[in-house]
This record gives structure tokens, C-alpha cells and sequence, in this order.
């Protein structure tokens, strides 16, 4: 695997509107089964069996 030196953050930016998110799909979440228990501190909401995650 090769290794990636970033100097800054910026060099990572991506110019990513809202509108992008919910036209790729990115609103549906994730099916509840299928959550990883760590990343319980990051999910926003819970509804029927989908989540978001902010």
C-alpha cells in the first residue's frame, strides 16, 4: 500500500454542496442492522430501520 504525505487538509477539500449529497443518494443513510456499535456518537437520528449521519 502506498502511504500519502498531505500537508494540509485543504489539499483533501472537496466543494461538495448539500444539493450534490441528496442528489448522489447520501440522505438515505444506513440500514440500523448494519451500524458498526463505535460509531454510535455520530448517528443523528433513527427512523423505522434507516439512520442519518451527520
Amino acid at each position: 500500500m502506498q502511504e500519502i504525505e498531505v500537508q494540509s487538509l485543504e489539499e483533501f477539500s472537496c466543494n461538495l454542496s448539500i444539493k450534490d449529497l441528496i442528489e448522489a443518494g447520501a440522505h438515505f443513510g444506513h440500514q440500523t442492522h448494519r451500524w458498526n456499535p463505535k460509531m454510535k456518537i455520530y448517528i443523528f437520528e433513527e427512523k423505522m430501520v434507516f439512520t442519518s449521519s451527520i
